[in-house]
């Protein structure tokens, strides 16, 4: 193997770290130091004009935190990357749609670098992370390219 092949894959492996990184932290502070009632609490009053009930944002709130932790353990080991960054990308959907909800022009700085890494790491292909569970155990599907 080849220098240039060996720091693809370190730097796929230090963008699928960081990011599953980000992402765990993310969803354990909101699910065990934050905790959800005072995430919804938050989120509530801006989000009145449209009539979400706590009994809808509450689930969601905790489902898309569970998403953010469990993805994030899952993208630092490497295993089932294509799903765990498909559940976060559609979680990346649900956070800018309940901010732009509540404020047009809202405040990018902690979303767009984790979009733009699940973005960069959704354009590697699967061979290039050399890496991960994923190569190990066999998991590395055709990526058709």
């Amino acid at each position: 193997m080849q220098t240039g092949e060996y720091n693809d894959a370190i730097a796929i492996l230090l963008m699928r770290t960081v990011t599953g990184i980000l992402f765990f932290f993310q969803g354990y502070d909101k699910l065990f130091n934050v905790k959800i009632d005072n995430v919804v609490r938050t989120f509530s009053e801006p989000l009145s004009k449209f009539r979400l009930s706590s009994s809808i944002l509450k689930p969601s709130i905790a489902l898309s935190s569970v998403i953010e932790m469990v993805c994030g353990v899952l993208l630092f080991i490497g295993l089932g990357k294509n799903i765990s960054l498909y559940l976060l990308a559609m979680d990346l959907i649900f956070v800018a749609f309940i901010f732009s909800s509540m404020k047009a022009m809202w405040d990018m700085q902690f979303f767009f670098p984790r979009l733009l890494l699940i973005v960069i790491l959704l354009f590697c292909l699967p061979e290039q992370d050399l890496f991960s569970l994923d190569t190990y155990l066999g998991f590395v599907a055709n990526s058709g390219k």
